[in-house]
């Protein structure tokens, strides 16, 4: 019951975020940083579709992925985004990955995991695997980088927010 009252809390908070005056996404932050377009950059509306999956499966399957919305309120402004996947083990965020099709990556691209990695960390009291796959065009040939949660980088980022 604890996991479903998170997931649902988590879901509640993304609606209010979504509402909200005073809001910033994670993508409009990391932005600032810059981010690697490369030549193979596809529709990003096509390339996080392949990923929405039915958030309530996560119920129903010991380990499952898929999008999921993620929002948390810091010195009253909601940050908010989804990342391409997240994955779930018996209902907890375990890991964190975010799907670009280009092969190279710049400052904007990591500051957009680890946002993501403290809203996980924010909802769900766990910190995930970060991982940033790059060059994506199927799930056999693609690269990925990990990286370790970072709290004080994601606080020197939202200082200026």
């Amino acid at each position: 019951m604890l996991v479903y009252n998170r997931i649902q809390e988590a879901l509640d908070r993304f609606e209010e975020a979504k509402t909200s005056k005073r809001k910033v996404s994670v993508s409009e932050i990391a932005r600032k940083y810059g981010f690697a377009h490369g030549s193979l950059v596809d529709d990003p509306k096509k390339v996080h579709s392949r990923f929405k999956l039915y958030i309530y499966d996560v119920f129903k399957y010991e380990r499952y992925a898929c999008s999921f919305p993620l929002a948390w309120k810091y010195r009253e402004v909601w940050i908010y985004g989804v990342p391409d996947l997240v994955v779930f083990e018996n209902g907890v965020p375990i890991e964190i990955w975010e799907v670009k099709t280009y092969s190279k990556h710049r400052k904007g691209e990591v500051v957009q995991l680890q946002l993501y990695g403290w809203l996980t960390k924010q909802n769900f009291d766990v910190i995930p695997r970060l991982i940033l796959a790059l060059g994506f065009r199927n799930w056999r040939n693609y690269q990925t980088l990990d990286y370790d949660y970072n709290e004080k980088f994601v606080l020197d980022i939202l200082k200026d927010i």
